[in-house]
């Protein structure tokens, strides 16, 4: 529900301070009778306060400590009996975005403290984690646990699918109707959040601005899974080009802001080696996307069966209610195979494969049929920044065909 959204207006506004709070923000926040399950907490934590841009200190201890936070070594989670546990003790109550959320204290492994809200899969959690110094100690050697220097913090986050939002940070625990405050600036849209953690690669993306270093890392970059996010450049697999672009490792393509009517949404990973560096250009509009792998394939020899295999199984998956007429292909022009054709939900679905030395561009683009020149225009404008083959290369691809 909230991640596009969120991220969309993070980073509409990077040079908005995070809200203070939202202390005049409409809510209906009630205190629950007192319980004697859960965890008590003290009630006495205030904001840490962020300054941006962040300081190399300041942004290494927030990466740090939200990945060490949130990362779970096992994989597998609280125990689900500790979480029915939480889930069973209501503390607070407030409203938000039209809905009522609840309070919950959790105890045992689950987090200190779940909010959620009927039919709502998105929740947020308080959990206890390192101090800023600590983590940011732990990050110059990033070996064993951080040492515990200072009082631990305290992190408000959102978790939505994949992606955890860092929504702010005490430094002890805080009031519930503090909690419940920032929730609702968050949801209202007076906030943003700080940063955004990914269990694939131990990614980090922070929203708030720096001043040094990257605002995106890998802590695990070799346990990537399916796949893990960059919103921003992690200055190896992405770094910061001209007018926002972020310009791919090897290829050098340039995954600029928009295209037309497609924004950039996200950097994918699907590979982080250099062998097999596998990125994509995530591009979304309001009903269709675009989507740009840059995949490291330097033998051209399987290119033709595998571009078949792979419209093959695009085909399968989406249905085939009509074919269009295909786009021109050839070793000398800009594409070199495609397919388009219209699915079972009457879009349009086009696949396009274009060689240039030992990087294979797959585009895909699914998009209404009353969209068709918006998406055209877009399509245009990759072909044309992608440029054609060079002739010694487009030579070489057709030997091996």
């Amino acid at each position: 529900m909230f991640v596009r959204s969120i991220l969309m207006a993070a980073l509409a506004c990077l040079a908005t301070p995070l809200a203070a709070g939202a202390a005049d923000a409409p809510r209906m926040f009630q205190d629950l009778p007192p319980v004697t399950c859960g965890t008590p907490l003290s009630g006495r934590g205030k904001p840490v306060a962020i300054r941006e841009p962040l300081d190399e200190a300041a942004r290494a201890g927030l990466m740090a400590g939200l990945f060490l936070t949130l990362h779970d070594p096992t994989g597998e989670g609280p125990p689900d009996a500790d979480l029915k546990a939480a889930l069973a003790c209501p503390v607070a109550k407030f409203a938000a975005d039209d809905r009522v959320w609840t309070i919950h204290s959790g105890a045992g492994g689950a987090p200190l403290r779940l909010i959620t809200s009927p039919d709502q899969e998105d929740l947020f959690m308080l959990v206890k984690g390192p101090a800023l110094s600590d983590a940011a100690a732990w990050n110059g050697r990033r070996q064993g646990l951080p040492a515990a220097a200072a009082p631990p913090a305290y992190y408000l986050v959102l978790l939505s699918g994949q992606l955890h939002f860092l929504v702010r940070l005490y430094d002890a625990p805080p009031t519930m109707q503090m909690v419940a405050d920032d929730v609702i600036a968050l949801v209202d849209g007076d906030a943003r959040p700080m940063a955004s953690y990914e269990a694939a690669g131990g990614t980090v993306n922070l929203v708030l601005e720096t001043s040094t270093g990257p605002q995106a890392e890998f802590f695990r970059p070799g346990v990537l899974g399916d796949g893990a996010t960059l919103f921003y450049a992690d200055g190896r697999l992405a770094t910061d080009g001209p007018d926002g672009a972020l310009v791919f490792r090897g290829s050098g393509f340039a995954c600029r802001r928009e295209y037309g009517a497609f924004q950039r949404e996200r950097i994918y990973v699907l590979d982080a080696s250099d062998e097999k560096l596998d990125l994509a250009c995530v591009l979304e509009a309001e009903t269709g996307f675009t989507h740009v792998y840059v995949s490291h394939r330097p033998d051209a020899s399987r290119d033709r069966a595998a571009w078949a295999e792979t419209i093959r199984a695009l085909e399968k998956e989406t249905g085939v209610s009509r074919k269009l007429a295909n786009p021109p292909t050839g070793a000398d022009g800009p594409i070199q195979g495609g397919r388009t054709w219209i699915d079972k939900d009457d879009k349009v679905q086009l696949i396009l494969f274009m060689r240039r030395g030992p990087y294979v561009y797959e585009v895909r683009q699914e998009h209404p049929l009353d969209e068709y020149d918006p998406a055209s225009e877009t399509l245009m404008a990759l072909i044309r920044q992608i440029g054609v083959p060079a002739p010694a290369s487009g030579e070489a691809w057709r030997r091996k065909r």
